[in-house]
């Protein structure tokens, strides 16, 4: 998911609010994320309180752009991937992580939690299949 603001105005105001502690619910644009978080998916943030673990969903900001991504591995960066995405993003610092992605619910109503252990499963799978197969078809 990426979500793009002409003005850097909506961009800034979530990194503000995540800033100061906040939960922020946004609606996310955009099909990166496959039918982890389909367009129109109302997407639920937490203030990021550790350096991101491989497989979680992070929201980070760079220049006017909010990127909702998986970390698929951490260096001195942070490195990132849209799970339909065939290839990861430009690498992030620790500064442009804004916040954890705790919650989805999807425009027909369906809830998943991000913050369990099956969750946490799923995203290390995630995050190695997008390592070890990124020739292969995206998932979608």
């Amino acid at each position: 998911m990426e979500i793009v603001s002409n003005d850097n105005t909506l961009t800034s105001l979530i990194s503000e609010a995540l800033r100061k502690g906040r939960h922020v619910t946004i609606r996310a644009r955009g099909g990166s994320m496959g039918r982890l978080i389909p367009d129109g998916s109302l997407v639920e943030i937490i203030p990021s309180e550790q350096r991101p673990r491989i497989g979680e969903v992070v929201a980070a900001a760079r220049n006017e752009h909010l990127f909702i991504h998986r970390v698929i591995d951490t260096d001195e960066q942070i490195h990132l991937k849209g799970d339909a995405r065939p290839t990861k993003d430009k690498p992030f610092n620790t500064d442009e992580i804004l916040g954890t992605v705790t919650r989805i619910t999807t425009p027909r109503g369906w809830t998943v939690r991000m913050d369990t252990a099956t969750a946490a499963v799923f995203g290390n799978f995630m995050a190695w299949w997008s390592k070890i197969r990124p020739e292969l078809r995206p998932l979608r």
